[in-house]
């Protein structure tokens, strides 16, 4: 996958700003077309080389999952450990942005990520920023500034810091590490900010998963392509304030649903695009009611933990014809959350 990675690192670059970020590629094994993209770019001092090897690892298995065909997920957790030891534990640094080998970013992707990496370390709330939504095709999206929080992590181009790093690293999985990530032993309540469309693209067909999704869902993720200022004072205002802290975003999220009209999968069919997209909400009864009614609107059914993805409180909202969409329970469980720093 060399062309990917090449250009994966030209998309960077193209962006980067000239100051307060140093890039990584971190290679697993020894493919000679990789090494020689990577020493075009190390050459130049553009990036800096890391180099892991699964053979020299313990290369532990995960129990139930010693068959052949699991061992490059085993091969990927470790890759991602040993990148976070290296980053966080030996290079002493604070917040790290995670890309896949097979991405293209948008303009404003680290505008995005510096905004809210900030927001992230003042607020307990916050697990990751991930540049990433699920539902991110051209059809369930709209709104370049809108951003959102998630139960459920996205991955696919996200952020973490030391502190979360520090808390996660002694109990890392083996294996399947995103899914690891999701279970709500690691999450403690914390949501991940994510935007509605996305500021990744994913072009990689073929890949550990063996393209599972690829055609249906992911090839048609919309990537953003406005250069917007995440400082902006108007931006500040609004959607950073209803984003943090959490209880604003409860309460921004309690308005929405309120001034929304409630309407059934039927009728959100049968919505035309206009100048003035409408809010709008779709009740369910439980995760089988949902999947019914998201599945008309082609939305993943692969729920995560137990919940939809992309969901907060079990809220979950696109759009459609460019109208919000708010796939709403029947009861939110709005009750207090608590956060509470695992390692003192």
């Amino acid at each position: 996958r060399h062309s990917y990675l090449e250009r994966t690192l030209e998309s960077i670059f193209s962006v980067l700003p000239p100051t307060s970020y140093a890039v990584f590629i971190s290679q697993q094994g020894y493919d000679e077309d990789v090494t020689a993209v990577i020493k075009k770019y190390t050459s130049q001092g553009k990036a800096y080389w890391l180099g892991f090897d699964y053979e020299q690892t313990e290369k532990k298995i995960q129990r139930g999952f010693e068959e052949k065909r699991w061992l490059v997920y085993h091969k990927i957790s470790a890759h991602y450990r040993y990148a976070f030891e290296f980053i966080f534990d030996k290079l002493n640094y604070d917040q790290l942005i995670v890309l896949e080998d097979d991405m293209e970013i948008a303009p404003d992707f680290f505008t995005y990520f510096s905004t809210f990496g900030k927001l992230m370390d003042s607020d307990p709330s916050i697990l990751c920023v991930s540049a990433w939504n699920d539902y991110g095709q051209r059809t369930l999206v709209y709104d370049a500034k809108a951003v959102y929080r998630t139960d459920i992590f996205p991955g696919l181009g996200w952020m973490m810091n030391k502190k979360v790093w520090t808390e996660l690293k002694d109990k890392w999985p083996l294996a399947f590490w995103d899914d690891w990530l999701r279970q709500s032993a690691q999450r403690h309540n914390r949501s991940c900010i994510r935007p509605e469309i996305s500021r990744v693209y994913t072009f990689g067909a073929s890949g550990s998963s063996e393209g599972q999704f690829y055609n249906k869902y992911l090839r048609n993720i919309e990537l953003n392509k406005e250069d917007i200022d995440w400082t902006d004072a108007v931006i500040q205002e609004t959607v950073i304030y209803n984003l943090s802290p959490v209880e604003n975003y409860d309460a921004y999220l309690t308005m929405l649903i309120g001034q929304s009209e409630q309407v059934n999968i039927p009728q959100v069919l049968d919505l035309q695009i206009t100048s003035s997209p409408m809010n709008y909400v779709v009740k369910y009864d439980n995760l089988e009611d949902y999947t019914v009614k998201s599945k008309q609107l082609d939305l993943m059914d692969d729920h995560k933990d137990g919940l939809p993805r992309q969901s907060y409180r079990g809220i979950v909202i696109v759009r459609w014809k460019n109208h919000r969409i708010l796939f709403v329970p029947q009861e939110v469980d709005w009750s207090t959350r608590t956060f509470h720093d695992v390692i003192e």
